[in-house]
């Protein structure tokens, strides 16, 4: 019983040591990344350039190719909504339910 409680000690040990390499590389820039950027912004830097989005958003529909009334399948997201199409017949919402194996719930809208 003793080699057990040895053996799972020995575990959470290395557990716990491989926990704290991890966190300190992570709280480290690699010297690759410091070479190809030497410059760091400051929080105020930050603080700044997001108010300055803020107040001017970027507008990135401009630089999209033209329309070719072509349907794509859009999987996942970042929670941003689509630019408008340009049709509203032509979007659907295609929504997976869990358990039902390949059956599609389509929802018109």
């Amino acid at each position: 019983m003793a080699m057990l409680w040895a053996v799972i000690a020995a575990v959470a040990v290395m557990a716990v040591a491989w926990l704290i390499r991890i966190d300190s590389a992570m709280h480290s820039v690699p010297e690759g990344a410091r070479k190809a950027s030497p410059r760091r912004w400051t929080k105020e830097q930050l603080r700044e350039t997001y108010e300055r989005v803020k107040q001017n958003p970027l507008d990135f529909r401009k630089l999209l190719p033209p329309r070719l009334d072509r349907r794509y399948v859009v999987v996942g997201g970042s929670g941003e909504p689509l630019p408008p199409s340009r049709l509203p017949q032509s979007k659907r919402r295609v929504r997976h339910r869990r358990g039902l194996g390949f059956e599609l719930a389509l929802i018109f809208s």
